[in-house]
């Protein structure tokens, strides 16, 4: 659905109930060109264990491409939510949310761009990088996340692989990093046709990820689903037998 936002919950990662809605065309501070329709895409919610409350991102097309921060006013998931900005947060896609053991937050847009928020979460400080291999490339191109593995920072990220638009495999690459803003490297696969994903440790310990499928030789295209990944001492991840 372009034009809606919904949580769903689960207590087993397996039986999901939807919840609410938790967003409407309200409070962007911001209008799509005249005649332009506006298409809501990539959203992504991350509950901050240390700062006691939830924020939503999201991501609106209209010729261009923008990205929003959004703060629960309750604290909760269910929300409400209100713009932390006067308008979009960022001119780009992809927003994604990473809170370190420090109770630092950090998001993520476009190709790798990173940027700390204040520590009141009122907004971006004005220092800005970019995540890098060690041979000065991007990790992917797109759908960008990060997650902590045993001390390790995981960068993954979508990247579309093969020329031939038929066969071309939307994938999920990563690498390993000591240092939050990097280098990370070497670069692999881990999860074929699951691009854009996002990558989470359950209340078991196991590592997941989310799948929807966006090429057309995937499993399957255009729904929701998760898989269960394996990680090797914060060095590999693949695709649980």
């Amino acid at each position: 659905d372009e034009s809606d936002i919904r949580l769903w919950r689960s207590e087993d990662l397996n039986q999901w109930k939807v919840i609410k809605s938790l967003w409407v065309w309200d409070d962007l501070g911001w209008e799509p060109p005249s005649g332009v329709e506006a298409r809501l895409f990539a959203p992504e919610l991350c509950q901050l264990q240390n700062h006691g409350t939830c924020l939503l991102v999201y991501s609106v097309r209209a010729r261009e491409t923008y990205t929003w921060i959004y703060k629960s006013i309750s604290g909760k998931a269910e929300g409400p939510y209100q713009n932390i900005g006067d308008a979009y947060m960022v001119q780009g896609q992809d927003g994604f949310i990473f809170e370190d053991d420090d109770e630092s937050v950090y998001f993520l847009w476009d190709n790798g761009k990173i940027a700390r928020l204040n520590d009141d979460l009122s907004g971006l400080q004005n220092e800005r990088g970019q995540l890098l291999s060690l041979q000065g490339q991007a990790i992917g191109s797109e759908g960008f996340g990060l997650a902590k593995v045993n001390n390790r920072y995981l960068l993954y990220a979508a990247q579309w692989q093969g020329n031939d638009p038929q066969h071309a495999t939307y994938d999920l690459l990563y690498a390993f990093s000591e240092e939050i803003m990097g280098p990370y490297g070497p670069q692999n696969l881990a999860v074929p046709h699951g691009g854009h994903s996002t990558v989470f440790q359950g209340k078991d310990g196991r590592w997941h990820a989310t799948f929807f499928g966006h090429d057309k030789t995937a499993p399957f295209r255009g729904r929701f689903g998760l898989i269960d990944l394996d990680v090797t001492d914060g060095s590999a991840i693949r695709v649980r037998e």
